[in-house]
């Protein structure tokens, strides 16, 4: 059985992984494509740290990022880039195909988190069958915002990315405010109907 799992360098270990600034014994990570990056490389750093207490054959896998706009830096940011590490016992393919199925799993933890704030974080009522259909709902909604993701909107455009309270601020917010308000009817009559008179 394979696994994948990020992994937190220990505070003591990380002076080594200065050696990591001369980016001759770096590959490009690659993005979802299979296509190089130019902005964060990853090395199998299983020599230089070594693995105690973990399967035969489990490699770790450093990958460095230039930080994002915004981001900020700590300690163990080398060089003004981010470090991340990743355990993995998958014989074969290299560092970057590996790097790169880590990272795709992020994705996954993005619908769980979308799944909650659409209403699976807390169910609102007692009894099971409510709460069984409240469920349905929230997977429907889910399964509608992600296919609007997929379908509607061309390919590589940065709202596929948004979560969905961006979605709700941004898309679903003004569509709220955009449609027209139901226009107030009245009915006056100029000349009254004669009453009946019995």
């Amino acid at each position: 059985m394979q696994f994948s799992t990020s992994y937190t360098l220990p505070f003591g270990k990380a002076h080594m992984i200065d050696w990591i600034n001369d980016k001759q014994y770096w590959q490009p990570a690659q993005d979802q494509h299979g296509n190089d990056r130019t902005d964060a490389w990853v090395i199998n750093a299983t020599d230089v740290i070594p693995l105690t207490d973990y399967p035969p054959g489990t490699k770790l896998f450093l990958r460095a990022e230039s930080l994002h706009p915004g981001a900020q830096p700590t300690l163990l940011d080398a060089d003004g880039h981010r470090i991340t590490a990743s355990l993995t016992n998958s014989p074969r393919w290299h560092g970057p195909f590996l790097d790169a199925r880590h990272r795709a799993r992020g994705r996954c933890w993005n619908r769980i988190k979308t799944l909650k704030n659409i209403g699976l974080g807390k169910l609102p009522f007692f009894d099971f069958a409510a709460n069984q259909a409240w469920a349905n709902i929230a997977a429907l909604a889910f399964s509608l915002v992600s296919w609007l993701q997929l379908a509607a909107l061309p390919h590589g455009h940065h709202a596929t990315a948004w979560d969905i309270k961006r979605w709700r601020y941004r898309l679903f917010a003004i569509i709220g405010k955009s449609s027209p308000a139901p226009a107030a009817t009245s009915c006056s009559y100029r000349n009254p109907p004669p009453r009946k008179t019995s």
